[in-house]
């Protein structure tokens, strides 16, 4: 161990000198380290016998993590991590060795008198020694922290499960009261709860209802006595009286309010034994668990209220003539419903439609060779839209042709032949092949009608209605009458098209005669209202895509509306149906459902 006389010799400048009393001091605090069963005396230790070796002003030793740095040890004056560090870094010697992955052990010199570079050399390798001597307690130190931290948490896991237990109300209720006796180490608890019943301003005497206490009455007679408590909680004088007549020490009662300051319990703490506990110390058991407390408890107060048993109890204490009230304020809004009318609407589905809609098919089986538009085209009248090739066709003309070629031939070899004993056997048979070519002549001018046909031209003028007509139609195939392009109208404007259901069309049917106006909403742009009347209602039902029966209906659009849609969009509508009783507009499933069972 160095003598005093080594730290104060003054040839200490001496560099042999200065290196020998630094492996003195390692070797010193290493042995010392295996005697130290104290944390904090070590490492007060190490900072102490650092600050005299280097003679500094102040020796402190940190732990630091990314969200916290914790002071192990200090000797003399000491700049913290917190404060603001010295403008002379000269005067300050720094030293850390990383402790585990998220936190570093720091050791940090300040001097007065500016060290010579062969004394800060000497002292940082010193402080840099200790510093890892110090690693195996500062480790000790974290897992201890952990430990205690994991306990705790533990602790607090119990103790919140402890105040929810229970499967039903009424035994919450018991366990929260125990669980408040055993952490104020109160000899009774009880739980009166608040039945919110307030006369002219202030509680009556019903003003609440024991629910729970933590002494049963199997166990402790006197438990009985709480009973009385529901009604002494306001009372001074009969509470100093049931203190005198049961033998109570000491009692307090505290408080449970919500977060609107309505009063939801009481809880009553009673000492009835001689001890030397005081209502002023379990009041300061309780404090740091009230919070909690008062959770549980509303927790606890609102499934009892919620309880069906709550509910029934809240209704079998309602007095007569209340009930009297409520039965005739329940006739007058009947009564009301039944003569007064109010509008009924229709709320249905549809989609926007252009008015007036061509569309082109196919007029034979093939396949698409050349498309000629593309969506959003303004077209005329004739202009080719689309080139269709029909194998079909190709082959029917082949055919045809070599029918006629070979009839030919037979004419011209009639016509060659000579001799006067079958002449009128030549002419009529020359007849017959005529008559035969000009069949296949006009065959072959069907066909070829066929073939012009194949060119697809507007019938009118408009606007082409096939966002991906190049990429669907060009080279696929087709069958005879298949929907190829649409052709819109575009001075036509729109129309909505209603899918009603089939068992609310009566609705419709049954209303007015005048014309059913109707409101309805584009889904991409619900905040904006639009107006229409319905113009055309279906004679039949069909299946939508869905396999509902719906009937289709059509709305007329104003013409200050036309060029604020797209054409395919949804909406939703609502179709006025004149004024029908408020309880059958109000009931109307109701009223459905019981008109389509069987006893109706």
């Amino acid at each position: 161990m160095l003598s005093n006389d080594s730290f104060s010799n003054p040839n200490r400048d001496d560099d042999d000198l200065i290196w020998r009393e630094a492996e003195d001091l390692i070797d010193r605090l290493d042995r010392g380290a295996r005697d130290f069963s104290n944390l904090p005396n070590f490492e007060q230790e190490v900072a102490d016998s650092l600050r005299k070796f280097t003679r500094c002003s102040g020796v402190s030793i940190h732990m630091r993590t990314d969200y916290r740095s914790l002071l192990i040890a200090k000797s003399g004056v000491s700049v913290f991590p917190t404060e603001k560090p010295s403008a002379d870094q000269s005067k300050r010697l720094f030293v850390s060795r990383s402790l585990t992955q998220t936190s570093v052990l720091e050791t940090e010199i300040n001097f007065d008198q500016r060290p010579t570079t062969q004394q800060k050399r000497v002292f940082s390798e010193t402080a840099l020694a200790l510093t890892e001597l110090l690693l195996p307690f500062a480790l000790r130190r974290e897992i201890s922290v952990l430990s205690n931290a994991m306990e705790s948490l533990g602790q607090n896991h119990r103790l919140v499960e402890a105040f929810y237990a229970g499967d039903s109300v009424k035994e919450t209720y018991h366990s929260i009261a125990k669980t408040i006796a055993t952490l104020t180490n109160t000899d009774r608890v009880s739980i009166v709860r608040s039945n919110h019943r307030f006369q002219h301003g202030e509680l009556n005497r019903k003003s609440g209802q024991l629910v729970a206490t933590s002494v049963p009455t199997d166990i402790d007679p006197r438990a009985r006595q709480t009973q009385e408590l529901a009604r002494l909680i306001h009372d001074d004088a009969a509470r100093a009286r049931y203190v005198r007549e049961n033998e109570v020490q000491q009692i307090h009662v505290e408080i449970v309010n919500d977060d609107q300051g309505q009063t939801l319990a009481w809880i009553v703490l009673e000492q009835y034994s001689s001890t030397k506990r005081t209502i002023d110390l379990i009041e300061c058991r309780l404090s740091p668990y009230q919070d909690l407390t008062a959770r549980a408890i509303e927790n606890a107060v609102s499934r009892d209220i919620a309880s069906p048993n709550s509910i029934i109890k809240t209704l079998t204490e309602v007095k007569p003539i209340r009930w009297a009230q409520i039965t005739l304020a329940f006739t007058v809004i009947c009564l009301a419903m039944w003569f007064m009318k109010i509008p009924m609407r229709l709320s249905v589905p549809g989609r926007i439609a252009a008015a007036s809609v061509v569309t082109k098919h196919s007029p034979t089986n093939g396949f698409v060779t050349k498309v000629h538009v593309v969506d959003g085209d303004q077209v005329t009248s004739e202009l080719p839209l689309l080139e269709l090739h029909s194998p079909e066709l190709e082959l029917v003309a082949q055919r045809l042709s070599s029918e006629l070629a070979t009839t030919a031939t037979k004419i011209d070899a009639l016509r060659s032949a000579g001799g006067e004993s079958d002449t009128l056997q030549r002419s009529v048979k020359a007849t017959v092949l005529k008559t035969e070519a000009d069949g296949i002549r006009r065959q072959l001018e069907l066909v070829r009608q066929q073939k012009d046909s194949l060119v697809l031209r507007s019938s009118s003028d408009g606007i082409i209605r096939q966002w991906d007509a190049k990429e669907s139609l060009a080279g696929q195939v087709v069958v005879i009458g298949q929907p190829l392009l649409e052709i819109i109208d575009p001075n036509a404007g729109w129309v909505v098209e209603l899918d009603i259901p089939d068992d609310q069309i009566g609705y419709l049917l049954t209303a007015s005669s005048e014309d059913l106006s109707c409101s309805f909403r584009v889904l991409s742009s619900p905040t904006k209202v639009h107006q229409g009347i319905v113009s055309h209602i279906d004679q039949v039902a069909q299946l939508n895509e869905a396999g509902q029966s719906i009937v289709r209906a059509n709305v007329s659009i104003q013409a200050d509306q036309i060029d604020t849609f797209r054409r395919g969009a949804n909406i939703v509508a609502k179709v006025d149906c004149g004024q029908r009783r408020a309880a059958f507009v109000l009931f109307r499933g109701l009223v459905q459902w019981w008109r389509t069972q069987d006893w109706f």
